[in-house]
């Protein structure tokens, strides 16, 4: 990346320049076979089937999901599970700004979309989990990713679900690289890090996929824990009712 412009990552090439020359380490990183995919610059179809989902009439337009730079998916269901926005300007600009607050958006479309895919209600699988003596059902909570880059600032973005009706993004972390690599390897430390960050968030969103194949699958059931009712267990789902006000996500950022 760095040695096809003499180590130095140039401010005067356009957005499309850096997507062809930089950000294109996203298709390897980010195609795993039978795992994950990348997409770059595609519209969100989570976000396309929620604007589409109150349609009365065939006649009506379909309207498009938001367009993103890059959508991670499932390979097996074919559901989304992250975003990407990228953008030349550095991490305080405007554009990164409004990024981010079109992420957690597609992020919350895409959360949504697999807990309506779902074999039964994943919120409920997750509560029930703790009381649960089987390793199987010990799951994670379930996530949606986001990565926003910004500049040579990348951002690791998580959305979940918190008991209520709320929606929690918090930023997982910052890397940053070097504008120059050294000729004596000094900053050399950076870069790696910044490839180690990257390999994490892989390596996170594969799991994840392979576990929303499981909560997807028509075939997987939540057996009632031993001796006791299952509803007693359970609380309400995510869903909110119809007659409550809409509310936005809850916003946060963990250290």
């Amino acid at each position: 990346m760095y040695k096809r412009d003499k180590y130095i990552l140039p401010d005067s090439k356009s957005e499309s320049w850096y997507r062809e020359n930089v950000w294109i380490v996203f298709h390897e990183l980010l195609n795993a076979e039978e795992a994950i995919q990348y997409a770059p610059e595609h519209h969100s179809r989570a976000s396309g089937q929620r604007k589409n989902g109150k349609r009365k009439s065939p006649q009506e337009k379909q309207q498009v999901g938001r367009k993103t730079d890059g959508v991670i998916m499932c390979m097996s269901p074919e559901l989304e599970l992250g975003a990407m926005e990228m953008a030349k300007a550095g991490p305080n600009s405007t554009k990164a700004l409004e990024d981010t607050l079109k992420l957690a958006k597609t992020m919350k479309d895409q959360f949504d979309k697999i807990c309506d895919s779902s074999a039964i209600s994943i919120d409920r699988i997750l509560a029930a989990s703790s009381s649960l003596s089987s390793s199987d059902l010990n799951r994670p909570p379930l996530t949606t990713f986001g990565l926003l880059i910004a500049g040579g600032t990348i951002s690791f973005y998580t959305l979940q679900h918190r008991r209520g009706r709320f929606y929690q993004l918090s930023c997982q972390g910052t890397a940053t690289l070097p504008s120059v690599w050294m000729a004596n390897g000094r900053n050399t430390k950076m870069i790696l890090s910044v490839l180690s960050f990257l390999l994490c968030f892989r390596r996170q969103a594969m799991a994840m996929a392979a576990m929303i194949g499981d909560l997807t699958d028509v075939d997987f059931r939540l057996p009632p824990p031993p001796g006791t009712a299952l509803r007693a267990k359970l609380p309400s789902t995510i869903i909110t009712p119809a007659s409550s006000p809409r509310l936005r996500p809850t916003t946060t950022t963990t250290a």
